[in-house]
């Protein structure tokens, strides 16, 4: 938007103000197992010691047949 005015009232303004803010952070795990009604693997992690176990189910669910989506926060 300031490469177009820069001078601009967009320009005195922040991300939250223009209502292009992501915090907080979207579930998008809760998204994703919404979307297939709840038919899904779905884990959000904030926790690198969480990670490993996290992901383990979830190679054991996709080897299942079933879908996985794991929304890892990077901080």
């Amino acid at each position: 938007m300031l490469l177009v005015h820069a001078d601009g009232i967009g320009s005195k303004m922040n991300n939250s103000e223009l209502n292009i803010s992501f915090e907080p952070s979207p579930d998008y795990s809760g998204i994703a197992r919404a979307s297939s009604d709840g038919q899904i693997y779905a884990a959000r992690v904030k926790d690198v010691e969480q990670l490993d176990t996290i992901l383990q189910e979830a190679i054991e669910v996709v080897q299942s047949g079933t879908s996985a989506v794991i929304d890892a926060y990077i901080g």
